[in-house]
C-alpha cells in the first residue's frame, strides 16, 4: 500500500484529514470523484471490483483502493474492518455503484431485474447500514447518486427506473428519520442529467442480446436504442457537485448537475396521461426519422 504523504504531513501539523468511501470508483462519476476529492486533501477509500482498477487507483496520492462488490456482504464487512482500524474517522459515504441495462420489461428476465435491485438499491442499503455508525459518530454526510429515471418512467428502462425510484424513497426516508433525532448527519441526493460514462456504453452492449428475440417489442426497441442521446454531462461536473455537498456547511438536499441540458426534465410535473401522449408521439417521431 502506498504512503500518502499529504495525510502524514497533515497529521504532524494536527490537521484533521477527512476520509470518504466511494462505491463504484473504477470509471465515470466514481473515478472522477475519487480523483477530485483526493486532490482536495480527502483520504479516499475507492471501492472497485477488478484488480486492474485497484492497481490504477493505487498510483494516485490520497487514494486507498478497496475490493468492494456491493452485492457481497463479505466485501462490505472487510472494507468496514479496514476503515474502522484506521486513524481517520469516515466523514463521507458516497453510494455511486450502479448498473443500467435497457430492455423491454416483458423481455427482461427475473435475474436481470434482480440484478438492478440488488446493486442499485439493496447494495446501497447493504453499504449504508454497515457504515452508518461511523457516519453518525463523525456527524458526516451520506451522499447518494440518484437519477431522473427514478422520478419518470421512460420506455425500455423499467428495471433501472424501478430501482432508482426505490432509491428516491430510500433517500427521503433516511433523511427524514434522521431529522427526528438530529440535524448533524446530512443525507444528500446527487441527481445529475444524462452522463457520458462507461455504464451507458455497457448498457448498449447488453441491449444487443434482445435483437434476436421474437418479441413484439424487438423492432421498436432496436430503433429506440439508435436514437441520438440527449446532451450528456461530464462525470467531472458531477464530481464537483459531490465535492460541494461534502464541504458546504449547509448542503442542499439535492444537487442536479447538468440537468438543465436534459430536454425532458420538466415532464415529471405534468399529468401522467400528458406524459404518455408526449412520449408516444415523440418516440414514434424519433424512430421514423432515425
Amino acid at each position: 500500500m502506498k504512503i500518502d504523504f499529504l495525510i502524514i504531513l497533515n497529521r504532524l501539523n494536527n490537521v484533521t484529514v477527512k476520509s470518504v468511501l466511494i462505491t463504484g470508483s473504477s470509471t465515470g462519476i466514481g473515478r472522477a470523484t475519487a480523483e477530485l476529492l483526493a486532490s482536495k486533501g480527502f483520504h479516499v477509500y475507492a471501492g472497485v471490483r477488478e484488480d486492474v482498477d485497484m492497481q490504477s487507483l493505487a498510483k494516485i496520492q490520497n487514494i486507498t483502493p478497496v475490493k468492494l462488490d456491493v452485492t457481497k456482504k463479505s466485501d462490505v464487512n472487510e472494507v468496514f474492518e479496514l476503515i474502522s482500524g484506521g486513524s481517520n474517522k469516515l466523514f463521507g459515504l458516497i453510494n455511486n455503484a450502479g448498473i443500467t441495462r435497457p430492455g423491454p420489461l416483458m423481455d427482461t428476465s427475473e435475474e436481470e431485474f434482480r440484478d438492478h435491485l440488488d446493486i442499485n438499491i439493496m447494495g446501497v442499503h447493504r453499504v449504508t447500514k454497515t457504515f452508518f455508525p461511523m457516519i453518525l459518530s463523525s456527524r458526516g454526510r451520506i451522499i447518494m447518486v440518484g437519477s431522473f429515471f427514478g422520478a419518470l418512467a421512460f420506455p425500455f428502462s423499467g428495471s433501472y427506473s424501478a430501482s432508482k425510484a426505490a432509491l428516491e424513497i430510500y433517500i427521503d426516508t433516511l433523511r427524514r428519520e434522521l431529522l427526528t433525532i438530529s440535524d448533524d448527519v446530512k443525507v444528500i441526493n446527487i441527481w445529475p442529467g444524462p452522463i457520458k460514462t462507461e455504464v451507458w456504453r455497457k448498457s448498449l452492449i447488453a441491449a444487443k442480446k434482445y435483437n434476436d428475440l421474437s418479441s413484439i417489442f424487438t423492432e421498436t426497441f432496436q430503433k429506440f436504442m439508435s436514437i441520438p442521446r440527449a446532451p450528456h454531462v461530464e462525470p467531472e461536473e458531477v464530481a464537483q457537485a459531490i465535492l460541494k455537498s461534502l464541504t458546504t456547511k449547509k448542503p442542499k438536499i439535492k444537487y442536479s448537475p447538468g440537468m438543465k441540458k436534459f430536454p425532458f426534465r420538466r415532464l415529471k410535473y405534468f399529468p401522467a396521461t400528458w406524459v404518455d401522449k408526449f412520449l408516444q408521439r415523440g418516440v414514434k417521431r424519433q424512430i421514423k426519422s432515425s
